[in-house]
């Protein structure tokens, strides 16, 4: 899957997702957490989001018109 982020300069880029996960702590909000795969640096992206946070999820289509 495929989303459309902030990065730390607050522009919107892709995110390609590789793997999801969440956590929690006694009384305080669950944190869903979102990685990409390793980046130049060898290290994945993470990013880490309470429930509720409005992410856009980009949708991409190929049209074949069967030649």
């Amino acid at each position: 899957m495929t989303l459309l982020v902030e990065n730390d300069e607050g522009k919107q880029v892709l995110f390609q997702v590789n793997s999801t996960g969440f956590s929690f702590q006694g009384d305080g909000p669950t944190i869903f957490i979102i990685k990409s795969e390793p980046l130049k640096n060898g290290e994945p992206w993470v990013i880490k989001h309470p429930a509720g946070t409005l992410m856009t999820r980009g949708l991409a289509q190929t049209y074949d018109d069967g030649t």
